[in-house]
């Protein structure tokens, strides 16, 4: 562990001095951009999912987990491009990085829309499986605590499901 550290350490060090503190923060824009647009379809697309999927608070795990899954995978096809952005500013040499907007447009002029597409499989697998659980685990702890009546309805009960849904995670 203290190697570990000490290597880290260096290779910051490293980084900041041939390419400045800036480098640090190499495709936060995307990474903001990526962050916004999946984040908020994975979480706010479930509960419509859940409804067109005619899901309830008492279904089977099963289908809560699909409904989440299809959540993830929607969000994740819409923030890939951003991930496949960040990835190219973080890696890109010299003390400036490209702009996102550069990053999109060489990106393009070099690969096409395709390029914006790369490791999707991947991202949409990881997010169904992420998503999915999480938002299974929340539904159905909620409903169970619910169920019990052991802790008041509201807050209480949403911090207490988001809490023990973490473990899963």
């Amino acid at each position: 562990m203290h190697r570990f550290n000490r290597s880290t350490h260096n290779l910051k060090k490293v980084i900041a001095s041939e390419e400045g503190i800036a480098a640090f923060w190499k495709g936060i824009g995307a990474a903001w951009m990526r962050e916004a647009s999946y984040t908020s379809l994975r979480l706010g697309l479930y509960g419509p999912i859940k409804h067109a999927m005619g899901v309830k608070s008492d279904s089977h795990f099963i289908l809560k987990f699909t409904a989440g899954s299809l959540a993830g995978a929607i969000g994740s096809t819409v923030g890939n491009p951003f991930d496949v952005l960040k990835t190219r500013m973080m890696a890109s040499e010299g003390k400036k990085p490209p702009s996102l907007g550069e990053a999109a447009t060489q990106l393009y002029n070099a690969q096409g829309i395709k390029g914006f597409y790369r490791g999707i499989e991947a991202n949409v697998m990881r997010a169904m499986v992420l998503n999915g659980t999480k938002m299974a685990c929340y539904d159905q702890i909620k409903y169970m605590i619910v169920k019990s009546g052991l802790i008041p309805n509201g807050l209480p009960t949403q911090f207490c499901a988001a809490f023990a849904s973490g473990f899963f995670m």
